[in-house]
């Protein structure tokens, strides 16, 4: 495997607002760090199971090694402020990778980058830029133990450690995030937030939602029962509201929906959270078809096209051509 590289990132202001704002700052006393610490363990489980599942170092290895082989990928390890190690990997463009754009891929609650088989073809074979995948603390061979606030600041030193490290090396500056259900959440605090939202040349918020508490609301119904789950999701610190920070973001907006999604059902979607003025701004482009497969998970794309809704495929990638 080629050499490892390791960054290091640190703390801002911003950031610090950012994580202040999940109500990490208010827990002074110890009860109420008892509270948090174990509404966390049992939020963090249902939330983000990929933190959770038995991982082979043997058989991740041995992917990270294919993924060197076939697309010429470039380990990294990025050093969070809080001291966390990710675990991420860097894929130049097939041609003239210093002049081209540069994606980073925030993944959703049951991927790692090592097993999701489709987001590299996507990004260096149809839009021929290169690509920062990585994996939340936690998941695969990132240490450190999952939270929301944690979430928050492992994507944002992702992006502090392209545009402190990679970036200089290169002639084409534009910075492109792209975030599928819980990762499209995530992307967008971090894309509102990272020098103050005028940073980040687009955004594609991917079959996400516009606050974490319309979603897990629908797993307890009733008024009472809504009110305690939010209750729960701000104690656990699990509470992400993107929605509200849609606004501060200068770049290129992309909203990836469908209507039939049943983990994130369309009242609690991004998409349909927002106003007729901020439809107007953005890139929408809705899914039309499921291929047997609940809605949500269906591949946005695929090496196959029988296995993907191409129409809304070629919406993004015209979308994005500008910038690439």
């Amino acid at each position: 495997m080629n050499m490892e590289k390791v960054f290091k990132t640190h703390w801002t202001d911003e950031l610090r607002e950012l994580v202040a704002a999940t109500g990490q700052a208010g827990l002074t006393s110890r009860w109420n760090r008892w509270i948090q610490r174990n509404l966390n363990a049992w939020m963090s489980r249902l939330l983000m199971p990929a933190a959770f599942w038995p991982t082979e170092r043997h058989s991740l290895e041995l992917r990270r090694n294919q993924l060197v082989e076939q697309w010429q990928g470039q380990k990294w390890t990025i050093i969070t402020p809080d001291q966390v190690q990710l675990d991420a990997m860097f894929f130049p463009a097939p041609v003239d990778s210093k002049a081209r754009a540069t994606l980073v891929y925030f993944g959703g609650n049951a991927e790692s980058y090592e097993t999701n088989p489709f987001v590299i073809p996507m990004v260096l074979q149809e839009l021929g830029c290169n690509l920062v995948t990585f994996n939340y603390r936690q998941v695969g061979e990132s240490d450190g133990a999952i939270d929301g606030p944690g979430m928050l600041i492992d994507g944002y030193s992702v992006l502090q450690a392209i545009e402190q490290y990679l970036l200089p090396l290169h002639t084409n500056q534009s910075l492109l995030l792209h975030g599928r259900s819980i990762g499209g959440a995530i992307a967008t605090c971090v894309a509102a937030t990272f020098q103050n939202g005028q940073r980040v040349t687009a955004l594609c918020s991917e079959r996400s939602f516009s606050s974490l508490d319309l979603v897990v609301s629908r797993l307890a119904p009733g008024h009472m029962a809504s009110r305690f789950t939010s209750w729960m999701l701000r104690r656990s610190l699990w509470h992400f509201d993107p929605g509200s920070l849609w606004s501060r973001i200068g770049g290129q907006k992309i909203v990836v929906f469908h209507r039939l999604d049943t983990t994130v059902p369309h009242h609690a979607s991004l998409y349909q959270s927002l106003s007729p003025q901020q439809l107007e701004q953005i890139t929408a482009i809705e899914l039309q078809h499921s291929f047997g497969v609940e809605p949500h998970n269906t591949p946005f794309y695929a090496p196959h096209a029988h296995m993907y809704d191409q129409a809304a495929f070629r919406a993004y990638c015209t979308t994005l051509a500008p910038h690439l």
